[in-house]
């Protein structure tokens, strides 16, 4: 087994902040404005921001594996409405010119870049099964990504530029922290009502059993275990326990006190 460091990188975020970089305004007169790329001008950017996005991390020589997102998410099997504003809006930010056409590239092997991802799987769940596979052993492993949802996967995150070393329980912390004050505003999944980020932060501070803490403040909002359940569901980032490789399809969450 290879021994070198590995750098997972949200690829999604990575071509969206290259290729943004390098769109060209023009304005022709007469009300004309117009937007352009050069291919290689973008290819460079993508290459140039990867480079220093491993410099920075300071590793020596990493395997990189570009991660991304792949088809209709399960979550939407979990609750219908999850993302359901972007849907209805497009998606939301525009994508910049020449972003399907690299990143199609790049997960079909057409690039020098490696690259993975599976179907039903959202990009950061891609880097949350790869972050916490078994055969990686003892190799350094490290999540590149700006999405604070990762800060839910053990070991090595570097985030805005700093490398934090995440425990098991810290990153089970903020997956139920996650579930408290849901992530209305993204992902349009609403998380435990009347709890914001110091109700939530003082609730599972109280104690050792955040599951039972979880459920009762659903109690107080007058919702049962069943809705809690799901916004667990909605907020978990797959780990590698979370997944089926043989079948490659996510193993629904389920609460500690309770089996499959």
């Amino acid at each position: 087994m290879s021994q070198e460091p590995l750098l997972l990188v949200d690829g999604d975020h990575l071509l969206y902040r290259s290729l943004s970089a390098v769109e060209h305004e023009t304005n022709w007169g007469r009300g004309i404005w117009t937007l352009h790329i050069i291919e290689d001008e973008a290819w460079d950017a993508v290459l140039q921001r990867l480079g220093n996005l491993i410099r920075a991390t300071k590793l020596e020589d990493p395997e990189v594996l570009m991660c991304f997102g792949s088809g209709r998410s399960f979550r939407r099997d979990v609750c219908e409405t999850y993302k359901a504003a972007r849907r209805e809006e497009g998606h939301g930010k525009r994508l910049p010119m020449r972003y399907a056409a690299l990143r199609r590239q790049i997960v079909d092997g057409k690039t020098e870049l490696k690259a993975l991802r599976y179907n039903g799987l959202e990009g950061d769940d891609v880097l949350g099964i790869m972050a916490t596979w078994p055969k990686n052993g003892d190799r350094v492993v490290v999540v590149a990504s700006e999405d604070k949802d990762l800060l839910q996967i053990p070991g090595l995150n570097f985030r805005q530029g700093k490398m934090t070393t995440i425990t098991p329980e810290v990153a089970d912390f903020n997956f139920y922290y996650q579930i408290l004050i849901g992530d209305k505003a993204v992902d349009g999944w609403g998380g435990c009502p009347g709890v914001g980020p110091v109700t939530a932060e003082k609730l599972l501070r109280t104690t050792s059993n955040h599951w039972a803490a979880v459920v009762n403040a659903f109690k107080k909002a007058k919702l049962g275990p069943e809705q809690a359940l799901q916004q667990a569901r909605l907020a978990r980032i797959l780990r590698w326990s979370d997944w089926d490789p043989i079948k490659k399809e996510p193993i629904l969450w389920t609460p500690p006190s309770t089996t499959a």
